[in-house]
């Protein structure tokens, strides 16, 4: 049996690694992976504990001030919370807590109830500014924050850093309506069309996966804005025959640009599911390869690579959008 491409390999490819890979036999991209994988090995070994915060429940006023930037936009902009939100900071800089912003907007708390006082002061301590109100303020530039339920935050206290993380069900960007694809695509693509060698190179993880363990496998894009390329990494994931289910990797997008997924149907159709029309709700890049042949004797890259079998999409103000695969990546195969 062939070695299955993820043995010992968290982060895949980038960009040069890609470029060899286009002519390369399905069976020797785990070599070329295992040897020239760009992402730092220290990143996919580290033991460092992220979490999530400024949730439901908040966060400590504690931790917010006039310097606390928000990290990690689309737009390669750092917002700073307090020009964004003046009225919840004090003279001094410092995050106002919900207790003293309602002081200094005169609501008084008329509650007697002791049980609900001891809640309460506890949740006086959280700063009065919401991650619902930050999130919402992001989605006027950006649609990509427009689902309340994939947009997450990460405190980074010694960068002094909020980081966006897009969960996993994780995908992207509303837009207005009339907006072109030229448009649309320059959102999502902050580099431009992605290498054509980036596509086969999925590809070919998705039918090793498949000749190895009879599998689906998820592939996610992402944007290094310091060397301005893109690159692939797959992350945790649970798969099966018909179906794979990711965790967001907090790591990597806390460090750079969450593009878009790439999942293979192998055998099967790349029409979308049910599951995927639901999980695909926001303008990010979405694709899918199918109809690879059942022995991997019969395999052919060429092939897979066509309209038919490889599909690429997103999702704009409550609609789906396809794309040929020549507005995704830079070739010129026919997919007219």
């Amino acid at each position: 049996m062939s070695k299955n491409v993820f043995d010992k390999v968290n982060s895949l490819f980038g960009e040069d690694v890609m470029k060899k890979l286009e002519k390369v036999p399905v069976e020797k991209v785990y070599d070329h992976a295992k040897t020239e994988h760009q992402i730092k090995k220290s990143m996919s070994q580290t033991n460092e504990k992220l979490q999530v915060v400024f949730g439901d429940r908040g966060i400590n006023s504690k931790y917010l001030n006039n310097k606390t930037i928000i990290g990690n936009a689309r737009n390669q902009i750092n917002y700073v919370l307090a020009e964004m939100f003046p009225s919840y900071f004090d003279e001094n800089g410092n995050a106002l807590s919900r207790a003293d912003f309602n002081i200094k907007n005169g609501a008084v708390s008329l509650s007697n109830d002791s049980s609900q006082k001891s809640s309460e002061d506890k949740d006086t301590r959280l700063a009065a500014l919401t991650s619902e109100m930050v999130r919402c303020a992001l989605a006027k530039d950006d649609p990509a924050y427009a689902s309340k339920a994939l947009v997450n935050f990460i405190l980074d206290r010694k960068a002094n850093m909020l980081m966006i993380v897009i969960s996993a069900g994780t995908k992207g960007v509303e837009t207005q309506l009339g907006k072109q694809k030229k448009e649309i695509l320059s959102q999502i693509l902050p580099a431009g069309k992605l290498p054509i060698n980036i596509l086969a190179g999925m590809v070919k993880v998705g039918a090793r996966m498949f000749y190895d363990s009879q599998k689906e496998v998820q592939l996610d894009i992402y944007y290094d804005k310091a060397s301005e390329s893109y690159f692939v990494d797959k992350p945790e994931q649970a798969a099966s025959l018909t179906s794979v289910s990711p965790v967001a990797n907090i790591l990597l997008q806390t460090k750079y640009q969450f593009v878009g997924s790439w999942h293979c149907h192998h055998i099967f159709k790349p029409l979308p599911s049910s599951i995927d029309d639901c999980s695909e709700t926001t303008a990010h890049l979405y694709g899918r390869t199918g109809n690879i042949s059942i022995h991997e004797v019969d395999f052919s890259l060429t092939k897979a690579l066509l309209p038919e079998n490889t599909m690429f999409r997103t999702y704009v103000y409550g609609n789906f959008i396809d794309f040929k695969l020549s507005e995704v990546f830079n070739y010129d195969i026919s997919d007219k």
